[in-house]
């Protein structure tokens, strides 16, 4: 097996890695790149390369650095616990390239999930409109992004989000502050109840409280109205849309 990361400068890391296994090994063995990464490349030992490191670089990532893809991220981020580099993740991986909702939904389902990385995550995959969006549908609950906003809901209700470590500002939050966001929640769960009595209306009847649609989330209120208490500073990190930049420690 062989393998060679390229950055999206057209850089390599010359990490070629060639595994040679007798037939009856292969029916016993199944190596996969992912594990073979993680091996050669102890996440412990690596930290994200910063945006303003690489502008003091002018631009030129080290010869020693890492280009971890989207298909390598979740077994690195074990040892990458920096709060502000799940947001970089959230904000800046292509949300069309197979494994970002799996980032995500990792980075969710963490018990170190700062309550602000919860808030951006909500905004970023457009929480807001999933609430206005009934199940009937055909919206089921494993489709795309309403997966890792399941699990904000989910923990909302039964495991909240207590990590607030994070100092953010108004401007860091890509679609709206948290009061914004339940605001637009709200709203939108609204338009989706009154365009239902209407359309009842339309048909002569009356539409009863047990009929009313399901939307495909509820808002998440206690999140969104959990007061930011943090004080760790916003740290920007070389993030494209399917790598993240790491160094050595």
């Amino acid at each position: 097996m062989q393998k060679t990361i390229e950055s999206g400068s057209g850089k390599s890391i010359n990490d070629e890695l060639t595994i040679v296994l007798d037939q009856s090994d292969k029916a016993a063995l199944c190596v996969t790149w992912t594990q073979v990464f993680v091996m050669k490349y102890d996440p412990l030992k690596f930290r994200p390369f910063t945006a303003a490191e690489l502008y003091e670089a002018r631009w030129e990532t080290p010869d020693h650095a890492v280009f971890v893809e989207l298909a390598d991220m979740i077994p690195f981020l074990e040892g990458q616990r920096d709060q502000w580099l799940w947001i970089g993740l959230i904000r800046s991986l292509n949300p069309d390239i197979k494994g970002y909702i799996d980032v995500v939904t990792w980075i969710l389902d963490h018990d170190d999930c700062d309550v602000a990385v919860a808030m951006y995550a909500y905004g970023c995959l457009q929480g807001p409109y999933a609430c206005g969006r009934p199940t009937s549908r055909g919206n089921s609950s494993d489709s795309g992004g309403l997966i890792p906003l399941r699990v904000i809901e989910a923990r909302n209700k039964s495991r909240p989000y207590t990590q607030n470590n994070l100092l953010v500002e108004q401007n860091d939050f890509q679609r709206g502050d948290p009061d914004q966001l339940l605001q637009q929640s709200y709203e939108y769960a609204d338009k989706m109840l009154e365009k239902a009595k209407k359309e009842a209306e339309i048909k002569g009847e009356t539409l009863r409280e047990e009929d009313f649609p399901k939307p495909c989330i509820s808002p998440p209120v206690e999140l969104l109205e959990t007061p930011l208490t943090g004080h760790q500073r916003r740290v920007d990190y070389v993030i494209d849309e399917n790598y993240a930049v790491f160094v050595p420690v």
